[in-house]
């Protein structure tokens, strides 16, 4: 669909690893409930592999196919610009979702700061800044981008027990190799 600009306007092939990915992710569910069996996703991959872009194709896949009325799915990280990273290139994703496909168009508005799917009033959005700032926001799916270079867990953590409300939540840490080789370090 639409990633870095000389993929704009193509199907997106994956990669071998991003199928493994896709498949351990939403392949494995419990007998009994259905829920997800992994909730939590660490991905450490050098740098160009398109992980912002499955980032992108995994948060309006919960979206969709994962409905919940009211749902958030929130893309973070340690700065601004960071964190709206991989909500643009899903914004770019779902507008050109909606131009391809006149069906997809009417259950989705796209705004300069949200996405909204109407039909189940889940909104995307990118977040930031101080941890205890998103204390009580419950996120159904949520992207942490360039987990090296948080200075702690908090971020995580805050997002992270948001999420105990939801039967199968998911929780998807992103990053390339870091520097910070400390016990404390989240990556």
């Amino acid at each position: 669909l639409v990633g870095r600009e000389e993929f704009a306007n193509k199907p997106i092939v994956l990669q071998d690893w991003q199928a493994f990915l896709i498949a351990n992710i939403y392949g494995w569910k419990y007998r009994k409930n259905g829920y997800r069996k992994y909730k939590k996703v660490y991905l450490q991959i050098a740098r160009k592999n398109s992980k912002t872009t499955v980032s992108s194709v995994l948060s309006i896949d919960n979206a969709i196919t994962d409905p919940e009325n009211g749902g958030q799915i929130y893309f973070a990280a340690t700065n601004k610009e960071q964190a709206e990273l991989c909500f643009d290139m899903a914004k770019r994703m779902v507008g050109e979702m909606g131009r391809m496909y006149k069906s997809f168009k009417p259950i989705c508005n796209v705004w300069r700061n949200s996405i909204e799917f109407v039909n189940t009033q889940t909104v995307m959005k990118a977040v930031t800044g101080d941890p205890s700032s998103l204390e009580g926001m419950g996120a159904k799916c949520a992207i942490i981008d360039e987990v090296h270079v948080h200075k702690d867990d908090k971020l995580i953590n805050s997002i992270s027990k948001g999420q105990v409300l939801h039967h199968s939540p998911l929780l998807i840490m992103i990053t390339t190799a870091g520097y910070d080789k400390t016990e404390n370090a989240p990556a």
